[in-house]
């Protein structure tokens, strides 16, 4: 099995620039587009699936995204719990809206009710529209705000206080203690020591961490948390099965990563409200942001069907079998392991595979494996190469070298001392 070749440095990650996964809007849906801005329900099955009973029952996604609109009607009769407060801060302290009905500004809600709808969507549209179909609209969801478009400019989407990292980690850590069995984020942040905690913690209790790669090669290297050490980082393919074009770098290439997993529906899809526009109109939109949470909804599927799955399995099941039956693991950059296949989890008990992360690489990246898999140091001590200054001993090492100084100081007199006494003895009388 090829391995995530780059390596994730936490110094390293902090010096890039907050970028968002953005999503492309390709234009104003008309009748005929709304059909085949849902390709992904008929060419994975899931209407199928749903009428067979498998629509994500009792399993719990965590989505943390931007402000959300929860009076679209795909998402008004939902399974979608808003978690309250948002960890992000206004000028005064107090927490902003998790919810809204902007279309723009700091308070968008635009791209969190897509990237929602993509998962828990009811089908239900304005004045007899076909709304957004979500892969698992039966799975319970646990909504967090955490991304800001535009609140620091010079940033781009950022939380204004504390951080994005910080509140992502702390959203990551009341997911897990809620019982979250998936996380799902579609944003693109720097890695950091708290982030790269919470994330070894989903792998230690077993929850599936997922991210999206970036919709460009510009200046989105290594973005977490798609790119952190065992997370399952997707691609966004279209109705052809091709992976999505570099259209916001103008490059006219594949975006392709050496961390990329897998890939899932993410090119012409059907979203509901236009930025600049109204909720009632509909659009066909691009990017890893939509697939992310398609490929968690597959994962609920088989969590629905095969509920005694550990994490670790999943992620098996998931790379082992992709769009092509009975292959051997071969890893691209383009589509990772391959176009995630629901219909072919399914009929794999993941029971199967060795109940392992197998995502996780060495401890040069991080989160580090010792930490994600709970055999690092039982003291607590951090095994973050990428530790700060703080969390270092440093008033032990400073009195335990003062003491060495003055012994090595009194070492140096007492053999002086005695070098001269025995200079005198040796002299004799005169």
């Amino acid at each position: 099995m090829t391995g995530r070749k780059p390596s994730r440095w936490l110094a390293a990650l902090a010096a890039l620039p907050l970028l968002a996964v953005p999503v492309l809007v390709a234009g104003p849906a008309t009748a005929d587009d709304v059909s085949t801005g849902q390709w992904y329900l008929d060419a994975f099955h899931i209407n199928d699936l749903h009428a067979s009973g498998l629509t994500g029952d009792g399993v719990t996604i965590a989505i943390m995204d931007s402000p959300i609109n929860m009076d679209v009607p795909a998402l008004a009769g939902s399974n979608v719990e808003v978690r309250e407060p948002s960890q992000c801060l206004d000028d005064a302290g107090a927490p902003l809206a998790s919810t809204s009905a902007d279309l723009d500004g700091i308070l968008d809600a635009s791209h969190g009710t897509d990237v929602a709808s993509v998962l828990s969507g009811t089908g239900d549209g304005y004045d007899g529209q076909t709304g957004v179909v979500g892969v698992a609209p039966g799975a319970k969801v646990l909504y967090y705000a955490v991304s800001y478009d535009g609140a620091t400019p010079e940033d781009g989407t950022q939380c204004p206080g504390p951080s994005i990292e910080t509140a992502l980690a702390a959203d990551i850590n009341d997911a897990i203690d809620a019982g979250a069995d998936i996380i799902s984020v579609s944003l693109a942040v720097n890695g950091t020591t708290e982030l790269s905690a919470a994330i070894a913690r989903a792998h230690r209790e077993g929850v599936v961490v997922l991210g999206g790669v970036p919709n460009t090669r510009l200046g989105q290297i290594a973005n977490w948390p798609g790119a952190a050490n065992g997370v399952v980082a997707v691609q966004a393919i279209d109705a052809s099965g091709q992976p999505q074009q570099d259209v916001e770098g103008g490059l006219g290439l594949t975006t392709a990563f050496p961390w990329t997993t897998v890939s899932g529906p993410g090119v012409g899809i059907l979203t509901q409200g236009v930025p600049g526009g109204a909720w009632t109109d509909q659009a066909l939109r691009n990017g890893t942001s939509l697939a992310t949470p398609a490929i968690a909804g597959f994962l609920a599927l088989v969590l629905q069907k095969y509920p005694d799955a550990t994490g670790n399995q999943l992620i098996q099941t998931l790379i082992r079998n992709t769009g092509v039956d009975d292959h051997d693991l071969v890893h691209d950059e383009a589509l990772g392991y391959g176009i995630g296949s629901v219909t072919h989890m399914l009929e794999n008990d993941p029971a199967q595979y060795p109940d392992e992360n197998p995502l996780l690489t060495d401890d040069e990246n991080l989160p580090s494996k010792a930490d994600s898999t709970g055999t690092g140091d039982p003291t607590g001590a951090p095994t973050d190469p990428g530790a700060a200054a703080s969390d270092i001993p440093w008033v032990p090492i400073i009195v335990g070298g003062v003491i060495g100084l003055l012994v090595l100081i009194g070492l140096i007199i007492f053999i002086i001392m005695l070098a001269t006494r025995r200079s005198r003895s040796s002299a004799g009388p005169r």
